[in-house]
């Protein structure tokens, strides 16, 4: 699991069988980064033969802005679902963070 984090530009985190990947969102450029991030995962299941289930993911913003930049994340052609309070080790982070 260890080189996964010098394969990818976001932050990474892990616990146990599970992952996160995030970055801050300031351009489109930030959202093709994140996006190419996800397609170097899956390049590291293939050579470690491990599989991310895609089904399981979820895309969630943080931000204040009224308008903020909106971009869909794909991981094996699936786009995550936007979600406003997804679940990460048992808690409900709220995208307002309440």
């Amino acid at each position: 699991m260890n080189d996964l984090l010098s394969r990818v530009y976001s932050t990474v985190r892990m616990f146990a069988d599970g992952c996160l990947l995030y970055r801050k969102i300031h351009s489109e450029c930030d959202t093709k980064v994140l996006q190419d991030d996800l397609n170097s995962l899956q390049s590291w299941e293939r050579d470690w033969l491990v599989e991310f289930n895609p089904s399981k993911c979820e895309a969630i913003s943080f931000t204040k802005k009224t308008k903020p930049l909106k971009a869909d994340y794909k991981l094996h052609d699936l786009t995550f679902a936007n979600v406003t309070s997804p679940r990460y080790l048992g808690v409900h982070i709220s995208s307002h963070l309440s």
